[in-house]
This record gives structure tokens, C-alpha cells and sequence, in this order.
């Protein structure tokens, strides 16, 4: 059968330009409890953690960890899609929502959807034709059948 698909997003969107500036804090983990050099960083800032287990064995992981905070300054500009790039977005969005379908057991053996660009928006709107099971799955028996009979057996 037949499925809807339709996905729209505007061309204009923030863009995050890193400033170059960045900033490495460490901390210590013992159990529940942190001890750290970071000082909490909010707006303006992406922060990632490394966080680094410490082993007495190769398989006995003691409950102590080390680690590194990287935090790096960014500003957020006003961009638009061009349209090579809106079209790559949306067929991102399209393949994305294909995986989920395929995940939950559905062929997609065809592909309608047409990808139109405006002065504001991207729109993918068409059709996908999908293959899915509607029934649900029994046991069954097998039954033998019964054996020939022969004028030899009486």
C-alpha cells in the first residue's frame, strides 16, 4: 500500500561558528562525589567531557575516574540553505524516517516524494509505496499422514 510522506523546514536557520577560543578543566571522580576545576560555562559555550576509568585489572574497574572537560566559545549567525544544501537536508529527513520504517519490519519498494524549494521553505511531499505484514504469526501443526495401506496388510 500507499504511505503519505511529507517533511517541511524553513531555508533560514542558526549557524554555530566557533570562535576559536577554548578552555580544558579536569576533574577527579571518586565513587558519587566530583572534585573539578570547571566553573559551570552557560550561554556561548559547547562543552563535551572526556571521561577517562580507571582499571587495577585488565577487568576490575576501580570506582575512580579522571577526566577532561573542553569547553569552546561559539556564536550563532543567521544563514539560508542553498538549495543544494536544503535538498541534502531532506533527503537526510527522508532516509532517517526510511530507517525508522525499516526497523519496524517495513519494505519500502518505491519512492514518490519530490523535494520543491521555495523563497522560505523546503518541501518534500509525495508517496511511498511499503510492503509490511498485516497479519499476526501462529503456531501450526504439521500432521502426518497416515501410511498407505497394501493388500499385504489384510
Amino acid at each position: 500500500h500507499t504511505m503519505a510522506f511529507y517533511d517541511e523546514f524553513p531555508l533560514k536557520y542558526e549557524k554555530e561558528i566557533f570562535e576559536g577560543e577554548i578552555k580544558k578543566d579536569y576533574y577527579i571522580k571518586i565513587g558519587n562525589w566530583y572534585f573539578s576545576t570547571y566553573n559551570g560555562r552557560k550561554d556561548g559555550w559547547k562543552t563535551s567531557v572526556e571521561d577517562f576509568p580507571l582499571f587495577l585489572t585488565e577487568n576490575f574497574c576501580l570506582p575512580l575516574n579522571t577526566g577532561k572537560i573542553i569547553s569552546k566559545k561559539y556564536r550563532k549567525e543567521e544563514s539560508v540553505y542553498t538549495e543544494k544544501e536544503a535538498k541534502s537536508v531532506a533527503v537526510k529527513h527522508m532516509q532517517i524516517y526510511e530507517e525508522k520504517l525499516i526497523e519496524k519490519g517495513v519494505q519500502i519498494s518505491e519512492n514518490n516524494v519530490k523535494i520543491e524549494i521555495n523563497h522560505q521553505d523546503c518541501v518534500s511531499r509525495g508517496t511511498l509505496t511499503v510492503i509490511e505484514r498485516t497479519g499476526r504469526e501462529a503456531p501450526t501443526e504439521k500432521k502426518t499422514q497416515p501410511k498407505e495401506r497394501t493388500p499385504e496388510d489384510g
